[in-house]
């Protein structure tokens, strides 16, 4: 029977070891395939870890196979030396891939730094605008604070023209006032002389009557 045969359990060993390297190797062949500048690094991880696994699993296949039935051992030294062909073009192929991704993030440092020098230039030229402008600004700003001043200082010259003339018609309409009241008192002193030449005339012209009617008596 099978569970008294010492080679029962190597064999099994060895199938499922098989069974893992060549799901392995599948999973290697497809991450180092199809292979673009946009997936390339995501392809080398993954293709680094199926590697590392498979040549574990070369060990361990390595391992079973010095126990198995000698009229085995010849079959599954040549499978294993096919596995070792395998793992060879595999790593190959991802050194490949490894040295295509460090050529290409070489080019994207050389052309990022042509970028960087550029704008650093943009960027320098800009800066340099931006304090010819504020320069030009400040000017500005400054030839506006002296324009400022100098219409401060000229409103406050026509305050006070405006305050001595404000003075000068508070004055005017003072003797203006004055000029009236005078020429009031003056008509009313007018008034009272014409008032008082009018009874002395009545009273000569009375007394001349009288005298003309005691002539002609």
């Amino acid at each position: 029977p099978n569970s008294h045969n010492p080679y029962t359990q190597i064999q099994h060993d060895v199938e499922e070891i098989q069974s893992f390297i060549d799901h392995t190797f599948t999973l290697l062949d497809e991450s180092l395939s199809q292979v673009t500048d946009l997936n390339r690094q995501q392809k080398i991880e993954s293709a680094e870890a199926q590697l590392q696994e498979v040549q574990q699993l070369y060990k361990e296949f390595g391992g079973k196979i010095k126990f198995c039935p000698p009229d085995q051992t010849i079959k599954l030294l040549e499978t294993s030396n096919t596995y070792k062909q395998h793992i060879q073009k595999c790593t190959a192929s991802l050194n490949q891939l490894k040295s295509d991704e460090l050529k290409s993030s070489q080019k994207k440092t050389e052309k990022k730094s042509k970028h960087d020098k550029k704008f650093e230039t943009e960027a320098h030229q800009v800066m340099d605008e931006n304090i010819e402008h504020a320069n030009n600004s400040l000017t500005t700003a400054l030839e506006i604070e002296e324009i400022g001043a100098n219409t401060a200082a000229h409103l406050q010259r026509q305050r006070e023209k405006l305050s001595r003339t404000n003075r000068m018609l508070d004055n005017l309409s003072e003797r203006i006032e004055s000029a009236e009241t005078g020429i009031l008192e003056f008509m009313n002193r007018v008034a009272a002389d014409k008032l008082a030449l009018f009874w002395i005339c009545l009273i000569a012209i009375g007394l001349l009557v009288a005298l003309i009617a005691k002539a002609t008596q």
